[in-house]
């Protein structure tokens, strides 16, 4: 199983054994498919990389996006960078297995307020 980028949120929806269970076996084998175990899996960075939002890329479908909050959860964080890691990115659009790049992270440095840095 692939680490997901952010804590599991109180009270997670996509979590619950008996919302599983009432899902379609198609709808179950695309969770599957997806990699979904919460809605933490379905979390990434907004293009400033200061707060999470629902990912766009492959887009959620209207039955799993009705499950979700309007934003995400507050109790999920972003990414920890930390020194050792090894990230994998992908371009958005992509699909599982296409080609991306392979980081790892030696060291990093962060600004003095704290802040990401301007891009």
């Amino acid at each position: 199983m692939q680490g997901t980028a952010c804590d599991l949120p109180l009270r997670d929806k996509l979590t619950d054994p008996t919302w599983r269970a009432g899902l379609t076996p198609s709808q179950r084998r695309y969770l599957a498919t997806e990699d979904i175990i919460s809605s933490a899996d379905l979390v990434t960075l907004d293009p400033e990389f200061r707060l999470t939002t629902w990912r766009t890329e492959p887009t959620i479908p209207d039955w799993l996006q009705k499950e979700l909050p309007e934003v995400p959860i507050k109790a999920m964080t972003s990414p920890f960078i930390g020194r050792g890691q090894i990230w994998h990115v992908q371009p958005p659009g992509t699909t599982l297995g296409a080609p991306g790049s392979t980081f790892s992270i030696q060291d990093y440095t962060l600004p003095q307020d704290g802040a990401p840095a301007e891009i």
